[in-house]
């Protein structure tokens, strides 16, 4: 074969090639057998908005994965809550695609929960909130519902977001009436 037949072989393959579109030009995909090693693993998007949140101006994460920004700070010297207290917030709760799935908004009044009753997200959050705070929450699956999820409305392994605004908190009524019944009219 002669010098220019090589060459002019050479320049019609490159025109071929050219006129391929671009996807057939990319490296084919590895075949469904091909090593595991090679392959990127799946990553969790519950965990990846997680990731992407704590990059966000304003975010804090706490020890235990719990994400908080603060909306709204109190005014004066505000009280905190206690674990042992009984809370009345207004709240949001809504999953990562935009999914509202509770909210005391929507029902027009505000909701009374004892702290201690709630998920270990709102365990931690609020009692770092001074009465009178709106704290926006991002709560991974381990501080909300883990892997169950509630059925119906939150599915197993979800991040939570949260807007609560923390409207009073007030210590249980832990008197027993029957070891002072003075107390009985």
């Amino acid at each position: 074969m002669s010098v220019l037949s090589k060459s002019a072989l050479l320049a019609a393959a490159l025109l071929t090639f050219q006129a391929l579109p671009v996807a057939a030009q990319q490296p084919a995909a590895p075949a469904a057998g091909a090593d595991a090693a090679l392959t990127l693993p799946r990553i969790d998007p519950q965990k990846q908005y997680l990731i992407e949140n704590a990059k966000k101006p304003g975010w804090r994460t706490t020890p235990s994965g719990l994400q908080f920004r603060v909306i709204k700070q109190a005014v004066g010297n505000a009280p905190r809550p206690a674990l042992t207290d009984e809370v009345t917030v207004h709240y949001r709760g809504v999953l990562i695609d935009g999914t509202v799935f509770d909210s005391s908004y929507n029902r027009g009044r505000p909701a009374s929960f004892p702290l201690s009753g709630l998920i270990r997200g709102w365990q931690e959050a609020i009692p770092m909130m001074k009465v009178g705070e709106t704290w926006e929450l991002a709560v991974p699956s381990e501080l909300g519902y883990g892997a169950r999820g509630q059925p119906g409305s939150i599915p197993g392994g979800a991040t939570l977001l949260f807007t609560i605004e923390l409207l009073g908190t007030r210590k249980p009524d832990n008197t027993n009436l029957l070891l002072n019944p003075n107390m009985i009219r």
